[in-house]
């Protein structure tokens, strides 16, 4: 399973040209909104204004959250679970025997994948167009922050575009095996646990 994670990023956008350090700071207040947010209109509204910003900026976060999918998967993982975990009260809309969903708690999770993905889109935004050396020149020159954060910073956000290169590289050596090519939809699901696992080791090993 090889995917460019960079291809869909217009590195000549405004968006991409922005202060490194401003990109921070917008991508860090608005993850701080998104989880200062509760009900689901207020998390709506806060998506689609950060989906509209992008696109104005030039970053395309449709595309991006697209090859990203399986942090869809996972969000929609995870407002399922909150729905199913949630207070049952409201009037009932789906019922397993087991378990029930209701309408006060399918809102409560709807708002947890809202938000999930308001807060992971400015994350993408700011780690798919941030260079890690740009980053530690605007936090060392422009916001004048002490060394060692400045050094942190930048060697998290390097590891991780060398995770993401490690990830194509994982699956460009499965490729060349004859894995993974014409699976079925368990078949890709397996290739992609298999090939997450492999980069879970990676990442140990160099942490």
């Amino acid at each position: 399973m090889n995917t460019d994670f960079f291809g869909t990023i217009d590195r000549t956008s405004y968006f991409s040209n922005l202060n490194a350090g401003v990109k921070l700071i917008v991508s860090f207040t608005l993850i701080i909104a998104a989880l200062i947010v509760r009900d689901p209109l207020t998390s709506g509204i806060l998506f689609a204004l950060e989906l509209l910003g992008f696109i104005l900026v030039g970053f395309r976060p449709v595309n991006v959250l697209t090859r990203f999918w399986p942090i869809l998967i996972a969000v929609i993982t995870t407002g399922w679970s909150v729905a199913m975990l949630s207070a049952k009260t409201g009037d009932v809309i789906l019922n397993l025997g087991f378990n029930s969903i209701t309408t006060d708690s399918a809102a409560v999770g709807a708002a947890m994948m809202i938000r999930s993905l308001a807060m992971v889109l400015p994350t993408l935004a700011f780690v798919l167009t941030t260079d890690p050396t740009d980053l530690g020149d605007s936090l060392a020159q422009t916001f004048k922050l002490p060394a060692r954060f400045v050094l942190a910073t930048v060697a998290a956000l390097r590891l991780v575009g060398i995770l993401f290169a490690e990830w194509n590289a994982l699956g460009q050596a499965r490729r060349a095996r004859g894995l993974g090519a014409g699976q079925s939809l368990i078949g890709r699901a397996q290739t992609f646990g298999g090939q997450s696992f492999a980069l879970l080791v990676q990442a140990i090993r160099r942490g």
